[in-house]
């Protein structure tokens, strides 16, 4: 399963216990494709209650939170472009 890091894309961290105030991060490298597996990393933690992963508000499957910091997913199959840099968020 790749890692991933997506350039330029805003992140919104939705803490379960804090949910009226994300945290917006700026994640640097990678990429993900249609239906791809990936993972991802955020080394401040806070992942271990996360529920869900949207790219541009298309719901992600196989969600999965593997740690504090990490949490896994399927991308969406709905023709992500190549180049444009979409908006990731995880809830």
């Amino acid at each position: 399963m790749p890692k991933i890091h997506i350039p330029g894309v805003s992140v919104q961290v939705f803490i379960p216990e804090d949910t009226n105030n994300p945290e917006v991060i700026t994640q640097v490298g990678g990429a993900v494709k249609d239906g791809e597996a990936f993972t991802v990393l955020y080394t401040l933690g806070g992942l271990t209650g996360a529920t869900g992963i949207n790219i541009n508000g298309i719901p992600c499957t196989s969600f999965q939170s593997i740690s504090d910091t990490s949490v896994s997913a399927v991308a969406p199959s709905d023709n992500l472009m190549h180049t444009p840099i979409y908006s990731m968020r995880i809830f």
